[in-house]
């Protein structure tokens, strides 16, 4: 069991890590292995980018929280993180906070009427306990990163279910527009997958944004999904 979950860890690395390798929408191979054609993974790595950029034009120590907007008035916003469902609470300054959209590789200035409830934002400041004095919000979405093993696939509803080393389970759609790709235990080489390939047993990593959540059913759309077949733990 031990070795098995050095393996996986051992792929949240590699997804972490190469992540444009994962989420790739073409995968071509020549005699180096895998190229990458993607610029949606070029788009996301490059709004990453400005928004390191951003925060260290500044001198001196800022501190950054993130979350979904609960509630808002003109002085300030309130947030719960989504990791710990703490509640944090961004003070606004006339003269001083700035508000940006990002939208694929581009970073724009908007108002303040563009945050809505239940939007995501990551806010840059200075903190204390659970206030944030905010220099720069942005507007962003979330995705998270999971992975668990297929308990359960529902083959006329192409739905997985998912149990994690946490033993927490998650019910998975797989869409029309999911993303599959999966690890030939043979080659250990990303090819594209499908909904038939995907056995139970098998530990499946999956990217989905939390918007696409059903908190009822513990429920997620998945946007891209990497199978890791039980073969491969077993060599």
């Amino acid at each position: 069991m031990k070795k098995t979950y050095f393996k996986i860890i051992f792929f949240l690395l590699f997804l972490i890590f190469n992540f444009r390798v994962f989420a790739q929408d073409k995968i071509s191979t020549n005699e180096s292995g895998i190229v990458i054609d993607n610029k949606e993974i070029e788009n996301f790595k490059e709004k990453i980018a400005n928004k390191v950029a951003e925060i260290q034009k500044k001198n001196g120590k800022e501190d950054l929280i993130a979350g979904f907007v609960t509630k808002k008035d003109s002085k300030q916003i309130t947030i719960v993180n989504s990791d710990n469902q703490e509640n944090y609470i961004i003070k606004l300054e006339e003269l001083l906070t700035k508000f940006y959209q990002i939208s694929g590789k581009t970073v724009k200035e908007v108002n303040f009427d563009k945050i809505d409830k239940d939007s995501y934002l990551i806010a840059v400041g200075i903190k204390e306990d659970k206030f944030l004095t905010a220099n720069r919000i942005y507007i962003d979405e979330n995705f998270i990163l999971k992975t668990g093993q297929i308990s359960e696939i529902d083959k006329e509803k192409y739905q997985l279910e998912l149990i994690t080393a946490e033993k927490t389970n998650y019910l998975l759609d797989i869409e029309t527009t999911t993303k599959q790709f999966i690890i030939n235990s043979k080659t250990n080489q990303i090819e594209a997958g499908g909904f038939s390939k995907v056995k139970q047993g098998d530990f499946v990593s999956f990217i989905a944004k939390r918007e696409n959540y059903d908190v009822k059913n513990n429920q997620y759309s998945a946007f891209k999904i990497l199978v890791i077949p039980q073969e491969f733990f077993v060599k």
